[in-house]
């Protein structure tokens, strides 16, 4: 049974049947626990068997092995100042990625990350392009930041490893930020 567009996000439901299993494996043991030397035994190899199985899992949180970066520093900056300087309502352009900066900034943005949009089923095809076009300054770009009434527009390290924006083009607005490699353009009138 497929309850989303991507079979990988069906894995929501086995925790449902966590939770029902849950109570029926600790009677399990329990029961065992209650009997003979060789199903206490036996109780006590399976709960560290179901035990280890979830300290796999959490082992690396814990010894920091599995560090995994969201947001660098300067990103983290630019974010707390762009939620300085600009109004609250302001609508941002930046690449369709899932560890904007942006999204630390309760700013509108234009489109998240392509992936999670098509976990809903809906079709972000036509936007990203769009998004596309204006980072490459095509000759509708200033119609498109008009139609989704974009105020500034994100040029950083992401957006140029995913877009590839036309610096030339974006060098016609003011750059009201710059922190580091993250740079934030005013293309609102």
């Amino acid at each position: 049974m497929k309850l989303a567009p991507w079979i990988w996000d069906n894995i929501k439901l086995l925790f449902y049947w966590w939770i029902a299993s849950a109570p029926i494996v600790a009677l399990l043991l329990a029961r065992l626990w209650k009997g003979g030397v060789g199903n206490r035994v036996l109780a006590a190899s399976l709960f560290m068997l179901l035990t280890l199985a979830g300290a796999l899992d959490i082992f690396p949180l814990l010894t920091q092995q599995g560090q995994y970066q969201e947001f660098d520093r300067d990103g983290v900056t630019f974010a707390e100042v762009i939620k300085q300087q600009t109004p609250a309502n302001a609508t941002v352009l930046h690449a369709p990625i899932h560890n904007t900066p942006i999204f630390l900034t309760g700013r509108r943005s234009i489109m998240g990350y392509p992936g999670h949009i098509w976990t809903h089923g809906l079709d972000f095809g036509p936007r990203e392009q769009e998004i596309k076009q204006i980072y490459s300054g095509a000759t509708n770009a200033p119609a498109l930041l008009a139609k989704y009434r974009v105020d500034y527009v994100v040029v950083s390290p992401q957006e140029i490893s995913v877009v590839s924006p036309n610096m030339a083009f974006f060098s016609r607005y003011p750059e009201v930020i710059n922190v580091g490699e993250y740079h934030l353009y005013k293309v609102a009138p």
